[in-house]
């Protein structure tokens, strides 16, 4: 259960990180999804 939940949690911080930067620059939008999905990923 806590493995899910620290996904759930890593998820959310990337959200915000995306967000944030998705208002102030839309072209590295994708980047930032990408590179958050990379570190989740190398976390397992």
């Amino acid at each position: 259960m806590g493995k899910s939940q620290n996904r759930i949690r890593n998820a959310a911080k990337c959200f915000h990180l995306k967000i944030s930067h998705w208002i102030k620059k839309k072209k590295y939008n994708a980047i930032i999804i990408r590179q958050c999905v990379a570190r989740t990923r190398k976390r397992k």
